[in-house]
C-alpha cells in the first residue's frame, strides 16, 4: 500500500478484469432485459446460453436482429448495453466508418464495431497472459525445485536444459509452428507461449531453493526424518515463491504483448476472433482511410 504506483497499476487489472467479465455486458446486439411478445427476457446475452438451455430463447430469436424487432413494435420495452454491437457483427454497407455518436471508435473494414472488439478482445489477453503463465509456472517451478534442492547431475541436466531453451528466439520459433498449423487457435498460443516462457521461472526458484535449503529449518526437518517431498512442499517452496510471482506478473504481461505481437503479423488467432493484436493489424491496413 505505500507503493502508490503499484496500487494504481492493481487498479487498473482490477479495470481490466471488470471490463472482460462484463464484456457482454458492456457491448451486446441483444438487450439486456426486453418484453417481447409479452414475455419478459433478463439477462440476455449470447447464443451459447441458448445452446446451453441456459436462456429461454428460441433460435430464431437469438438470431434476429433486435434492432428490426424493436422497430416492429414487438419489443414493448428494452434496456440496451452501453454498445449495442456484439464484436462480431458486420455492417458491409457501414467499414472504415470514421468515429461516430454510433461507433465511437469507428469501424473496421468489415464493418465491425472498434470498441466492442476492443471490450471483447480483452477476454483473450487476460486468458492467453494468465493461463500461459500457468503453463510456465507448472513447469518452472518442478524443474527449478529439483534442480536448486537435489543440486548434483540432477542440477547439471536441468541447468544445461534452461540454457538451451533460453538461446532459442522464443517468438520466432512460435510464428513457425503457429504458421505449420492450417488453423491455429487461442489454446495452440497459450500452450506455445506457456513452454517457452518456463526457463525464467526455473532460475528464479533454483535460486531460491539453493538459497534456502541450507537453511537451519530445512536442515532440522531432515533431521526429524521428513520426507523430501514434504521438505519441498511444506517448507522450501512457500518460502521461495516471491520472486518467482514477480516473474510471473511480468511474464503475463509478455504473453499479452506475445499474442498482439502474432495477431498484428496475422499469425496469431483465427482471423473470426476479435483480439487486441487483430484490431492494430487492421489499422495498420486501413491507415490510408
Amino acid at each position: 500500500k505505500k507503493n502508490r504506483v503499484a496500487v494504481y497499476a492493481l487498479y487498473v487489472v482490477y479495470f481490466l478484469f471488470g471490463i472482460a467479465i462484463l464484456a457482454d455486458v458492456l457491448a451486446n446486439d441483444k438487450p439486456l432485459f426486453a418484453v417481447y411478445k409479452g414475455t419478459i427476457y433478463f439477462p440476455v446475452f449470447k447464443q451459447y446460453l441458448a445452446d446451453l438451455g441456459i436462456s429461454r430463447w428460441s433460435q430464431d430469436l437469438v438470431m434476429a436482429d433486435w434492432n428490426d424487432l424493436e422497430k416492429s413494435g414487438d419489443v414493448k420495452s428494452a434496456v440496451w448495453p452501453p454498445i449495442k454491437y456484439s464484436e462480431s457483427d458486420e455492417d458491409l454497407a457501414n467499414t472504415l466508418s470514421p468515429p461516430t455518436s454510433a461507433h465511437l471508435l469507428g469501424t473496421d473494414g468489415i464493418g465491425r464495431d472498434v470498441l466492442a472488439g476492443m471490450i471483447h478482445g480483452s477476454r483473450i489477453a487476460l486468458s492467453i497472459g494468465f493461463v500461459s503463465m500457468s503453463f510456465a509456472i507448472v513447469i518452472g517451478v518442478i524443474l527449478g525445485a529439483f534442480a536448486g534442492f537435489y543440486g548434483g547431475w540432477v542440477d547439471n541436466v536441468i541447468s544445461r536444459l534452461i540454457e538451451v531453451v533460453l538461446t532459442l528466439p522464443t517468438f520466432f520459433l512460435i510464428i513457425t509452428i503457429v504458421a505449420m498449423v492450417q488453423q491455429g487457435s487461442v489454446w495452440l498460443i497459450m500452450v506455445l507461449i506457456g513452454i517457452t516462457s518456463w526457463p525464467i521461472v526455473a532460475r528464479y526458484t533454483r535460486g531460491e531453493f539453493l538459497r534456502i535449503r541450507n537453511m537451519e529449518f530445512v536442515s532440522a526437518a531432515s533431521a526429524l526424518g521428513f520426507k523430501n517431498s514434504r521438505i519441498i512442499l511444506r517448507h522450501v517452496l512457500p518460502n521461495s515463491l516471491a520472486p518467482v510471482l514477480v516473474t510471473a506478473a511480468f511474464g503475463i504481461a509478455g504473453a499479452i504483448l506475445t499474442e498482439a505481437g502474432l495477431s498484428f503479423l496475422g499469425f496469431g488467432v483465427p482471423p473470426t476472433v476479435v483480439t487486441w493484436g487483430s484490431v492494430l493489424n487492421d489499422a495498420r491496413n486501413d491507415i490510408h482511410a
